[in-house]
């Protein structure tokens, strides 16, 4: 499985990983909140890697062509729906019809699979299907036989790529990868922790020494 960094700090992350992702939300929270701008400064990093930039309007076609514009090897994040809940048909098939790489994004159902796969039959570009299995398991839902099912749809074709959105965990890298999934976005924090494997006897030393010190440090007492 392919580890695609999901965040603004590429300069950090790029050599540990095989594609980058953003999102809307995570600019919004950055100082650099210029898709060019930012682009234009970390694009000798991504070194023909796979890249995402998301579009935000419901009527999003002059976003989808100028985000091409800047660099046609980007993949134009679609989210699946737009935001009144009706399929986003119309920005996907625009993408579609002129070859611009696509990643769909904000995928949930299996029924949302479904309805993408009939709308990509005739597609030939690029494309990332972003089933976003951490969001649904933190509702208590299984999100393994939707993401089974876009594994399933979009088998046999070698332009289609399925990621798992929302790491919450580094054992769900190996959980993602066992479904099939090609990519796995994965944030700055677990990114961390991959970046600092630890034995589990070390983890549990380390433990024991943080509660004591957390007890010392707040004066506890017993009786």
């Amino acid at each position: 499985i392919d580890i695609f960094y999901d965040g603004l700090q590429i300069e950090t992350w790029e050599g540990r990983v095989q594609g980058f992702t953003t999102n809307t939300s995570i600019f919004s929270t950055s100082t650099e909140r210029n898709y060019t701008t930012f682009y234009r400064r970390i694009q000798p990093l991504l070194k023909g890697r796979p890249f995402s930039l998301q579009v935000w309007h419901d009527d999003g076609t002059e976003q989808i062509q100028a985000i091409h514009a800047i660099d046609p090897t980007i993949f134009v994040k679609i989210p699946i729906v737009n935001s009144r809940g009706q399929y986003n048909d119309e920005l996907i098939s625009y993408a579609v019809m002129r070859g611009i790489p696509i990643n769909v994004t904000c995928i949930y159902t299996a029924d949302q699979i479904t309805h993408l796969r009939a709308l990509l039959e005739g597609s030939t570009a690029p494309e990332i299907i972003s089933v976003f299995g951490g969001p649904i398991s933190d509702t208590g839902i299984s999100p393994d036989s939707i993401v089974q099912h876009a594994v399933h749809l979009f088998s046999g074709r070698s332009h289609s790529r399925i990621l798992w959105a929302g790491c919450r965990e580094v054992y769900t890298i190996h959980r993602a990868e066992a479904l099939g999934c090609h990519i796995i976005t994965v944030p700055d924090a677990i990114m961390e922790k991959l970046s600092n494997m630890k034995s589990l006897d070390q983890m549990s030393l380390e433990r024991a020494q943080i509660f004591q010190r957390h007890a010392v440090d707040g004066m506890l007492t017993i009786k």
